[in-house]
């Protein structure tokens, strides 16, 4: 393939017009697409879309594959399995492919800054301090940072930032499925560390934390969601 210059315009249109979410999700895993947030931090966090495209799709196995990014040729391969689950070969390959690129690499730099903008607000008032989980911990139970006590380093609650996005509407099956996967990462976090976990949740459009009527931005999933999956 040639250079592929990537336009976030162009990808968030693309994603409007094609609700292929739940068959992303077959393909979506460390082992076909790499720990993106980990290669992000890995690449020293690009600034743009395209540095971290370019460097995702440069850095090839050299062992684990979770820990290395995926060429274009393979990024290419995962599009064609995503246009067989879909079954639509009318729609070019290309189109799959920037689909593909939209989820992995645009929202992983979206979903970082606000990650970043998240550990500023906790850590604010000198308090609180964040560390940051391994890959492991992150895929198996969710986690963004544990937060600890600045006066003796001991865990205070584990955060997890989310869009507001992800808790609208009841009709969409792969949703609620990840609303239930996040309770079930929240049990074994629980058992794990023995603390809370708290949601913060941001809005898409201005992109600014969600506040309760008290001023706090931390939500407790329960409050949020019932055991089903379904919003409150």
């Amino acid at each position: 393939m040639t250079k592929f210059i990537l336009n976030a315009q162009e990808l968030e249109q693309i994603e409007k017009e094609h609700n292929w979410i739940c068959e992303f999700n077959e393909i979506n895993s460390r082992y076909n697409c790499g720990a993106c947030m980990y290669l992000y931090k890995k690449y020293g966090c690009p600034a743009t879309y395209q540095e971290f495209y370019d460097k995702y799709t440069t850095d090839e196995h050299k062992g684990s594959c979770y820990y290395y990014g995926r060429t274009p040729l393979e990024l290419k391969n995962l599009a064609k399995k995503l246009q067989n689950i879909v079954g639509d070969y009318e729609t070019p390959l290309l189109t799959y492919y920037k689909y593909i690129v939209k989820k992995l690499i645009v929202c992983t730099l979206d979903g970082a800054k606000k990650e970043k903008l998240l550990k500023e607000k906790i850590e604010a008032k000198g308090a609180l301090y964040c560390t940051e989980p391994t890959p492991d911990e992150d895929a198996s139970m969710g986690i963004d940072y544990f937060v600890h006590y600045k006066k003796d380093g001991s865990l205070a609650f584990i955060a997890q930032c989310k869009p507001n996005s992800f808790f609208r509407g009841n009709y969409n099956d792969s949703l609620i499925r990840d609303r239930i996967t996040a309770l079930e990462k929240e049990k074994k976090c629980n058992k794990t560390y023995n603390v809370p976990v708290l949601y913060f949740i941001y809005d898409k459009v201005n992109n600014e934390f969600i506040s309760k009527e008290n001023g706090s931005i931390a939500y407790q999933l329960q409050t949020l969601i019932d055991k089903k999956g379904k919003t409150i």
